[in-house]
This record gives C-alpha cells, structure tokens and sequence, in this order.
C-alpha cells in the first residue's frame, strides 16, 4: 500500500493487526470486531492467509462501520502474497479516507467459495491514524 497524507495537524499513523486465527470454511459476516477509542481515519487495509486449500477456492475479506462498508470492493486474499484493499472516497477522487466516528466498531467478514475452501490464520493489518 502506498503510503497516504495523514490529516493535518501531523496525526500519528499506526497499524493494528487484526489475527483470524483457526481454519475458516464458511461464509461468516462478522469474523472479527474491533472498537476504535476516538475518531480514526482508515487509511488502508492489507491481508495474507497462512495457507489455503480446496479446488477453485477463493476468499474476500469486507470492511465496514454500522453496516457501511469502508471498502471500494472485498479484498480478495490469498496464501502466497500480501494484497492491499482499495478504500472507499480515497483522496484521488477529492474525498477524504474513511472516518470512524468515536467508540465506532470496525467489522470484518469473510465470504468463501469453491469446493471445500479451507483458509487458515488469516493476518488483516489495519492502517489508522487519529483524526
């Protein structure tokens, strides 16, 4: 992920990673949520499976805040590389990165398909800055 400006007044960005630990076979709307203390802007979103297995298997991640999603389209992951999502309103297109209103709840889903996807220990690092 390119590195984007952060707001001014100079906020500090930071990375949380968020670990799905386990084998994930199904579709599961919310694998994981996380509350943010304050307002953050979502500057970006990475994910990487330890391991992947099935025929014609596939697995995309969403992100999203009182069922609004954070997220252009879901971040297809796999087991060989990183990959990076695309936020929704990003600064090429004169918006702002996403905001999270203080005490918001990020949540994240997975849905799979192909036959028997298996995905183990999925890695999300979230890219945040205080806003």
């Amino acid at each position: 992920m390119p590195t984007p400006h952060t707001p001014n007044g100079g906020a500090r960005a930071y990375t949380m990673l968020v670990q799905l630990s386990g084998d994930h076979t199904a579709t599961t709307a919310n694998l994981a949520r996380v509350k943010l203390n304050g307002r953050h802007m979502i500057l970006g979103m990475d994910a990487v499976a330890r391991a992947s297995t099935g025929t014609g298997q596939s697995c995309a991640l969403t992100l999203s805040v009182d069922g609004a999603s954070l997220l252009v389209a879901p971040l297809g992951i796999t087991s060989t590389a990183v990959t990076s999502a695309t936020m929704v309103n990003v600064p090429s297109t004169g918006g702002l990165r996403p905001a999270v209103a203080d005490e918001g709840v990020l949540s994240i889903g997975a849905t799979l398909a192909g036959t028997s996807p298996v995905y183990k220990d999925i890695s999300v690092s979230l890219h945040l800055v205080r806003a």
